[in-house]
């Protein structure tokens, strides 16, 4: 089943970014779902049912960190300390607060992105924050909630692997 085919994407494309290098478990880092660019009225009930279709049909590979990521929210989650698939997001970050910079820089604006721009936008800032991730939180603050659920650290030297689905 292609992700484009579970409930809760509408039908849009989506893509997956795998982060890792995987832990000693060979759990990959962390997993970003990027293709619900236009998707507008977001919540983080949304999230949670995205999440739990997508563990459902087993698209969601095992992970340490699990975010959704839209032009206007970051959902994340710390998987290994979830009980429940339906839970809702362990944090949630306003996506200009950290995304703004790159949506100016590439000169696009977050409601009229197209989905393959959102998904290269999404790559470009984790491979930026991988390359900084230890003066990342410091230097911005937007990035706290990153670094303090441990996702920031884990993406110091990730490497960053794009997987569309279309």
């Amino acid at each position: 089943m292609a992700n484009s085919d579970l409930p809760g994407l509408c039908g849009s494309r989506t893509a997956t970014l795998l982060v890792g290098p995987a832990d000693k478990a060979g759990v990959e880092v962390a997993v970003v779902n990027s293709g619900i660019a236009n998707r507008g009225g977001t919540s983080e009930e949304w999230a949670a049912k995205l999440r739990r279709n997508m563990l459902a049909h087993r698209v969601l590979p095992k992970s340490q960190y699990f975010l959704i990521v839209t032009p206007e929210r970051i959902y994340g989650w710390i998987e290994e300390t979830l009980p429940a698939s339906d839970a809702l997001p362990q944090f949630t970050i306003d996506s200009q607060e950290v995304l703004g910079p790159y949506f100016s820089k590439f000169g696009q604006n977050p409601a009229e992105i197209s989905p393959v721009g959102f998904e290269l936008l999404v790559h470009t800032w984790l491979i930026d924050i991988s390359r900084s991730a230890g003066s990342s939180a410091e230097n911005d603050p937007s990035l706290r909630l990153l670094a303090e659920s441990g996702l920031l650290a884990s993406l110091k030297k990730a490497d960053i692997q794009m997987n569309s689905a279309r």
